[in-house]
């Protein structure tokens, strides 16, 4: 491997061929995965039928049938977001994923127990060569909402091959997309005919059909952004399980359910249970909260401390479901570049302060990968390291005067640290003010200041670009254990701490072409040295879905359902078990 990294070198190359070349014959003999139906009920259960195909005229399609006798379906499901966005650039934004998940959806679903891939709008995969060659078939009953630009069209090869490419910033006007990285290495893509695809890689990317699993990898048509702008959301056409029927930022979006959907949930049932969604729009959370405690709407992310006075609540059910999320203080290691100023940062926090006071307990001891993942550190092992162990925090402190000292900056005295939190509330805000006063405390002579973003693409951007000495950010990684470390890797799109250590690059690069025992071995190399030097902070987070208790199937939904975003991805998986 060369000294420059794969991750920035893979982007150099845009408009990849895109041609209609046949399959060889030995595609034919390759051994077919991904098909077939969902044994455990988690996920889409299966790849064919559809429901009613619509006639464009707008009606709804009659309910479907349900998943357990006796429960009731239909019906408006009401949620809310704070995000007004500028940006709808799927790609980009963490919000505008969240708008697409009720009329998007995925080429490819992950079991969130398993972590095992299942079918979406990509019905069935081969794997030709690991990590090298796939082919893919679209689901044959897939289109389009009929309305411009697509018109009921077919969901086809050639809106597969755009998003892949756009998603991995080889293609299309000049982007920005959050996790470019994960498509490394892609050769080709190439439409083999209307609904087969085969990929190709220059090198090995053994979780690049994982990376399509994301929860905010929805599709968009082929015609977006050159014919049909970001800014046009209110009426982009639906391939999921709802269509828009209005969109009024700040006050209300409806959406009805989408007769031409084609995924199906456990035993086949046709999919979304409810007729509709209402999404409301709320200046804060509080303002959202005081919505929920009052019925006005079915399902509310919150805090530890609202979690805990629900508990006890008449016909509420709070969910603390495991999710690969870890809460983070990250630095920006091309303003502190000595090692020992981030180890001495590190043990000047106190964890277990953060976590029982913020998350009131509701948190994981989680290394720099997330304990949730295979393979990696589990908290036994974390809780008892230097900076962790609450048992040696007087040692740890005292270890960390004399780094800073060895540094130059004895007690501290010159180290600035400019925060940035992700959001205005909630746990990224609440670190830094935690943070801020354990070092007014302990370390005095630190300056610590917290700032808040002006809005979510501002601060998206601000972070891509490293304009930032450090941060407080919730961190949701991917299906995959090896797509959460390539953002340890030099040049990553997600590199938010501009790490560079080419040994790290070297490892990464390893394990994607590994598996099993022996991506095992690499993963626990890997992390004893991020252990050691690399500069994020955190604590795997266990966030609280508070729902009304006539909302089901929200235990389906594992750590995509419990995101802290308001359940958003798996709505459609929901019922009611009375008339709301």
């Amino acid at each position: 491997m060369t000294d420059r990294s794969y991750w920035t070198s893979r982007l150099g190359r845009r408009g990849l061929l895109r041609g209609g070349a046949l399959l060889s014959a030995g595609v034919g003999a390759a051994a077919l995965i991904g098909c077939g139906g969902d044994d455990e009920g988690d996920g889409d259960g299966g790849s064919s039928g559809s429901p009613a195909a619509s006639d464009g005229s707008g009606a709804t399609s009659p309910a479907p049938s349900g998943a357990a006798q006796g429960d009731h379906y239909g019906g408006t499901y009401r949620r809310f977001t704070t995000l007004i966005e500028s940006n709808f650039d799927v790609y980009m934004t963490q919000g505008s994923s969240d708008l697409f998940s009720h009329i998007s959806e995925r080429l490819l679903r992950i079991d969130p127990s398993t972590l095992e891939l299942q079918p979406g709008l990509i019905s069935e995969w081969e794997e030709i060569e690991a990590g090298m060659e796939y082919v893919l078939h679209i689901h044959p009953e897939a289109v389009w909402e009929n309305k411009a630009p697509t018109n009921g069209r077919a969901f086809d090869a050639e809106d597969v091959v755009w998003n892949i490419l756009y998603a991995g910033e080889y293609e299309g006007p000049e982007h920005t997309a959050q996790r470019a990285s994960w498509y490394f290495g892609i050769e080709n893509a190439e439409a083999v005919d209307d609904k087969t695809v085969r990929l190709t890689l220059s090198e090995p990317n053994g979780p690049v059909l994982a990376a399509m699993a994301d929860h905010r990898q929805h599709m968009v048509p082929k015609e977006v952004p050159e014919s049909y702008g970001w800014d046009n959301y209110p009426n982009f056409p639906a391939i999921g399980p709802f269509r828009m029927t209005s969109y009024d930022p700040g006050t209300v979006g409806t959406f009805e359910r989408n007769p031409d959907y084609v995924l199906t949930g456990a035993n086949g049932d046709a999919l979304p249970y409810f007729d509709g969604v209402e999404l409301n729009w709320f200046g804060d959370n509080a303002s959202a909260y005081a919505a929920f405690l009052t019925d006005q709407l079915d399902v509310m992310p919150v805090t530890p401390s609202d979690a805990k006075d629900l508990d006890d609540e008449s016909g509420v059910t709070v969910y603390r479901l495991p999710f690969r999320g870890t809460q983070l203080q990250v630095l920006n290691t091309e303003r502190y570049a000595d090692v020992r100023v981030r180890k001495a940062f590190h043990n000047l926090l106190d964890y277990q302060d953060i976590g029982e006071n913020v998350h009131l307990g509701d948190y994981k001891w989680s290394g720099k990968i997330n304990q949730q993942y295979p393979y990696v550190m589990k908290e036994d092992e974390v809780r008892v390291l230097p900076g962790f162990n609450p048992d040696t925090r007087e040692a740890d402190v005292a270890e960390a005067f004399k780094l800073l000292d060895a540094a130059g900056f004895p007690e501290g005295a010159g180290l600035v640290f400019n925060n940035v939190s992700s959001a205005t509330t909630g746990n990224a805000f609440d670190w830094q003010i935690r943070i801020q006063g354990q070092l007014a405390q302990v370390a005095p002579a630190i300056e610590y200041n917290t700032n808040t973003p002006t809005d979510g693409p501002s601060f998206q951007r601000a972070l891509l670009a490293g304009e930032h000495d450090c941060i407080t950010h919730q961190s949701y990684d991917g299906p995959e254990t090896r797509l959460a470390i390539q953002a340890f890797a030099t040049g990553h799109s997600r590199n938010w701490s501009k790490y560079s250590n080419p040994t790290v690059d070297e490892l990464v690069a390893r394990s994607m072409a590994e598996s099993g025992e022996q991506l095992g071995e690499t993963i626990a190399e890997l992390e004893a040295i991020l252990m050691e030097d690399h500069p994020w902070f955190g604590l795997g987070i266990v966030p609280a879905l508070a729902a009304r208790d006539r909302v089901q199937g929200i235990d389906r939904g594992g750590w995509e359902g419990a995101s802290g975003n308001d359940s958003k991805i798996v709505s459609q998986y929901y019922w009611f078990t009375e008339d709301a």
